[in-house]
C-alpha cells in the first residue's frame, strides 16, 4: 500500500489473529469500486479520487473467527475529508429524511426498548453511546425514550 490516507490492518479487528486470507481486492480508483463510489457520493456532493490513488478495497477473512473485514481503511484525515468535503449535509439531509416512513423509526425504538428490557433498568438510569455512520437517529431515539 502506498497511500498515506489509509491505515493497513495486519490483524483481525475482532480477535487480533494474524491468520488472514484475502478474498477480494480492487483499487479504489478503478472500476468497479470507482464506479460505485462515484454513483454513491456524487448525488451527495463529490468524490476526490486523488485521495484514493494507490489504495485498494481489500476484503480479508480471519481464518480463526471468520470475520470478513476491510484491510485498508481511511485514516482520520481522509474520514474528515469525506464527511466535511465530499458529503454536503445541506444537500443530503433533507433528501435522507424524506425517504423513511414510520417503520424505519419504529425499528430504532423497538431495538432500544429491547436493550432496556434486557438490562432490566430504568431508561433514565442508562447512558448510551451511538458510534456509527449516519445522522444520529438512533441516539435521538434513545434520548426521546430516556425522557
Amino acid at each position: 500500500m502506498s497511500n498515506p490516507n489509509f491505515i493497513e490492518r495486519d490483524k483481525c479487528p475482532a480477535c487480533t489473529s494474524g491468520s488472514l486470507k484475502k478474498i477480494y481486492q480492487n483499487p479504489f480508483d478503478k472500476p468497479p469500486i470507482k464506479d460505485y463510489l462515484k454513483s454513491f457520493y456524487t448525488p451527495q456532493g463529490k468524490v476526490e479520487f486523488e485521495y484514493l490513488e494507490g489504495a485498494n478495497y481489500s476484503l480479508y477473512q480471519c481464518e480463526d473467527c471468520g470475520l470478513i473485514f476491510q484491510k485498508e481503511i481511511p485514516n482520520a484525515g481522509l474520514m474528515e475529508r469525506l464527511y466535511e468535503c465530499w458529503i454536503e449535509p445541506r444537500k443530503v439531509f433533507p433528501q435522507y429524511h424524506k425517504q423513511y416512513k414510520l417503520g424505519h423509526y419504529s425499528h430504532h425504538a423497538q431495538e432500544i426498548i429491547q436493550i432496556i428490557a434486557y438490562l432490566k433498568a430504568l431508561p433514565s438510569s442508562l447512558t448510551f453511546f451511538d458510534f456509527g455512520m449516519g445522522w444520529g437517529e438512533w441516539a435521538l431515539m434513545v434520548k426521546s425514550i430516556r425522557m
